[in-house]
């Protein structure tokens, strides 16, 4: 019976009116940003999760070397003549009366810049310079002035030896020939020689003779190979008289003195490259 009053109290109360059913809204997009719908019937492949993005390594940088890259850039190699050879001595007045030859050592040291290394270097000449020097067909340097040109090695084959040295720090010159080469040139000289003989006329005893001279040569070079040469000439070599047994500051009359030496020779040349730093 409490049943049925229940049921009847249910049926006899308004319905009130459904409300209308409606969608799940979509949440809000970034603005402008494209939206990608599956196709139907498919599963969208899975997108990939961002990682940390790969940086390599840093590489070490070389560090800077000044003083290298100056050398490099102020290299230049030029060919270098070493040249030996003998020479034969005949000194003017009593000496030459009693040994008419006394014997020696010609050397030279020089560096040979052809016109092949001026125009391989031509930027290192100025600016103003730079005609001139390249119509220069080779310019030669002496290496040192330290460097002797004469030795003089004679020892008594008779009654009168000679030893010494000579020097020619500096000297001018002028090409007459080109091949084979012909030149003539003009230097200053500094000498100095032990003469020792038994004979009364040079002294009966010993000479020193030290002198500055002048002197004129004539040579003649003849190339055999690029890196091989031969050369001979005569040289003229003129002093302040120095009496012969006499000290440095006596002076003697011609026929007394050391005033004049001639010198006849002949030389090697080697040559080879080098490198030098300027």
């Amino acid at each position: 019976m409490r049943h049925a009053f229940l049921l009847l109290a249910l049926s006899s109360a308004p319905l009130l009116p459904a409300a209308p059913a409606t969608a799940a809204e979509p949440p809000a997009l970034a603005q402008n940003a494209p939206v990608h719908r599956p196709r139907p019937g498919t599963t969208p492949p899975p997108q990939p999760r961002p990682g940390p993005r790969y940086t390599p390594p840093a590489q070490p940088q070389p560090q800077p070397q000044p003083h290298l890259q100056q050398q490099q850039g102020d290299e230049v190699t030029v060919p270098v003549d070493v040249s030996v050879g003998p020479a034969f001595h005949f000194v003017t007045g009593p000496v030459q009366a009693d040994e008419q030859t006394h014997y020696g050592l010609k050397l030279d040291i020089k560096a040979i810049i052809d016109n092949a290394t001026i125009r391989a270097n031509i930027r290192r000449v100025p600016q103003g310079y730079r005609a001139t020097a390249i119509r220069m067909k080779e310019y030669r340097m002496g290496v040192s002035s330290f460097i002797p040109d004469t030795l003089f090695i004679s020892p008594q084959s008779r009654r009168t030896g000679m030893y010494g040295i000579a020097f020619r720090p500096l000297y001018v010159g002028l090409t007459l020939w080109e091949v084979p080469r012909i030149n003539l040139s003009v230097g200053a000289l500094l000498t100095y020689a032990y003469i020792s003989s038994t004979v009364a006329a040079i002294g009966a005893e010993t000479t020193h003779l030290l002198r500055p001279g002048l002197d004129a040569k004539l040579d003649i070079e003849i190339p055999i190979s690029r890196s091989f040469l031969v050369s001979f000439g005569w040289t003229s070599q003129l002093y302040v008289p120095q009496e012969i047994g006499g000290e440095f500051w006596a002076w003697g009359e011609r026929d007394k003195s050391i005033w004049h030496i001639g010198q006849a020779y002949l030389m090697l040349h080697f040559r080879f490259p080098y490198t030098a730093s300027l």
